[in-house]
């Protein structure tokens, strides 16, 4: 994955945690340093990283509509 793409995919991500937590430095918290449970414990930054922007997406809209696994 090229720096770039990595930077839109955190974008993207980024904005979706902002959907459920408008407060940027939470949002921000949450996504370097929440273990994610379903993901094994990895964070939403970590998905990134692994090229899986759209995980971390669908796991964000599932949490806005209350799955909280």
């Amino acid at each position: 994955m090229s720096p770039n793409q990595h930077q839109q995919d955190l974008e993207r991500v980024i904005a979706a945690v902002l959907q459920v937590q408008p407060d940027p430095r939470i949002a921000e918290e949450f996504i370097r340093t929440a273990p994610i449970p379903a993901f094994s414990g990895k964070t939403l930054a970590q998905l990134v990283s692994e090229g899986r922007a759209e995980d971390a997406i669908r796991y964000v809209h599932s949490i806005s509509a209350g799955f909280l696994g």
